[in-house]
């Protein structure tokens, strides 16, 4: 029984931290609100603007709602990154298809593969989460807003 009295004394405390960070977007369309996204993406891993985009990667997603699709393509786009060391600086939108049960997203992401020579990593992001996600599609107001674990 001693151990159950010594667990019963014990002072826990519960520790909050934010490993998070996020951002909001705008744009006219709801094609230029995934291509928003993708550049806010790249914003915060690297320097995009210094990828040139020499190379395609074809994406083709889909999932039952627009926020799915949303974290389905940021978490793509952190995946190729992670996985098959690409980085991207433009983001092309080819057809979206946004239905009541299923969304569709065909895009074609250019950029570089990296090696060593990677450019400098701004901040790591582990996941894309759905924590408050928020994604708003009525043109010509459509808005975003997704936060990070880092």
């Amino acid at each position: 029984s001693s151990m159950v009295e010594n667990w019963r004394t014990a002072q826990i405390r519960l520790l909050d931290h934010t490993a998070d960070m996020g951002f909001e977007a705008k744009a006219q369309s709801a094609g230029a609100i995934f291509e928003v996204s993708a550049m806010a993406l790249s914003s915060i891993l690297i320097d995009w603007q210094a990828i040139e985009a020499c190379t395609q990667t074809e994406v083709q997603l889909e999932a039952p709602d627009i926020e799915g699709l949303m974290y389905a393509w940021l978490s793509e786009i952190l995946y190729l990154f992670d996985a098959e060391k690409k980085l991207f600086s433009q983001f092309q939108i080819t057809k979206l298809d946004l239905q009541e049960d299923k969304c569709e997203l065909p895009a074609i992401p250019s950029g570089a593969l990296y090696d060593r020579d990677r450019p400098e990593l701004k901040t790591y992001v582990q996941a894309i989460t759905f924590h408050q996600l928020e994604v708003i599609t009525s043109a010509p107001n459509c808005s975003v807003r997704v936060f990070v674990d880092i």
